[in-house]
């Protein structure tokens, strides 16, 4: 199970964000629009190519708004499969 919580400028993501929940996240999700959105996934406790799938997902939208989205508090497991599909450039990490 994966769940969202939304504030002003950040969105927080725990559990598992795989093929079997990433559309109810999907389906929650708000649109991104202008500014700077944080998305912190400290919690996510796994994550496969759907769930990074969502991530570039919510970069190009936000990019396509003049926004602006960067990931906070990644797991070691997300930077590294962020790393091997030559992300990094795309999915700012801080």
């Amino acid at each position: 199970m994966a769940r969202l919580t939304r504030s002003d400028s950040k969105i927080i993501l725990d559990g598992r964000l795989t093929v079997d929940t990433v559309t109810g996240v999907y389906n929650e999700a708000p649109v991104l629009g202008k500014g700077v959105v944080e998305v912190d996934l400290a919690d996510v406790e796994e994550m496969d190519s759907a769930g990074l799938a969502l991530l570039v997902h919510w970069k190009q939208q936000s990019a396509r708004q003049d926004g602006h989205m960067n990931l906070v508090n990644t797991p070691q497991q997300v930077a590294t499969m962020i790393r091997i599909s030559n992300l990094e450039t795309l999915l700012e990490q801080k």
